[in-house]
């Protein structure tokens, strides 16, 4: 329940300020985003396990059947999600905004108008993390590659090197495992089509693989691609699987130990990662 007063007892002004902001956010989701994927953003945001307390279980629900109180139950997911980080909240934000979903229409001219009003009402301090195509500092990219497949990848790489500009090491962690994820699954695809569908898809489950079982087909079948690169080895695969726990760190654990300088370490080992990968994807 939100308690809008301080410790002294007065009246927290900006909380309530920030929370009137994100109910009439809310009411724009409503209207505008209503099939916002909530799953997907709350687990690149390190947030899923707030969405996953039975508190919440009303944002999901009330989205599936068209309830009245969706509005209500995504603001107190949103309030919740800002008391426990304000950046993390804004981040959040920010990529429900920018998310492209094909079963909500485009926003007209008026929408966003509506939308850059709403997004103001947040204050100035944070306006950046959450006005749609903020692009992130030249200088903090952390994926920097020549060649993209499509649109699907560039924006996930704007979502990776945004996580990385705003210091955010939880939505780095799953959006670096989800960019890795689906090369396999492209990569498997591409180069065996639907006469061997069970390598990176499940037709029991009707979904692709779990990241570890495409890892082991691929270590299965890596003598396939040593045409393109003898570098597709046990130890590349090896360290694809470090990324695949460390994604699975950021999505699942509360208490996980992740920083943003562990991935500036790693950024060369993560960029060979990702070209390579690119590289096999393009010459197949």
């Amino acid at each position: 329940m939100f308690e809008p007063f301080e410790s002294n007892g007065q009246i927290d002004k900006k909380k309530v300020a920030r929370n009137a902001a994100i109910a009439q956010l809310a009411k724009f989701i409503e209207k505008h985003l209503y099939n916002t994927d909530w799953t997907l953003l709350a687990d690149m945001a390190g947030v899923g396990h707030i969405l996953d307390a039975p508190r919440h279980e009303r944002v999901r629900r009330a989205q599936g059947f068209g309830d009245p109180d969706y509005p209500s139950a995504i603001s107190s997911f949103l309030q919740e999600v800002f008391d426990s980080d304000e950046q993390i909240g804004l981040f959040l934000i920010g990529e429900i905004v920018q998310q492209e979903n094909p079963y909500d229409d485009p926003l007209t001219e008026d929408a966003k108008r509506a939308l850059a009003q709403i997004l103001s009402m947040f204050g100035s301090e944070g306006i950046e993390a959450v006005v749609p195509n903020f692009p992130p500092p030249v200088a903090k990219k952390l994926i920097e590659v020549v060649w993209i497949p499509d649109d699907f990848y560039e924006k996930l790489i704007d979502e990776i090197n945004r996580a990385y500009a705003y210091q955010m090491p939880m939505s780095l962690s799953i959006t670096i495992r989800k960019l890795l994820e689906n090369l396999v699954i492209d990569i498997l695809r591409k180069k065996y089509s639907t006469a061997n569908l069970t390598l990176y898809y499940d037709p029991s489950r009707r979904r692709f693989n779990d990241f570890s079982v495409l890892l082991q087909n691929l270590d299965a079948k890596k003598g396939d691609f040593n045409y393109i690169t003898p570098s597709l080895d046990k130890s590349f695969i090896s360290d694809l699987n470090r990324y695949r726990e460390i994604g699975n760190s950021g999505a699942h654990s509360i208490d996980t130990n992740l920083a943003v300088e562990q991935f500036t370490a790693d950024k060369d080992k993560i960029n060979y990662l990702v070209r390579l990968l690119l590289k096999v994807f393009q010459r197949l």
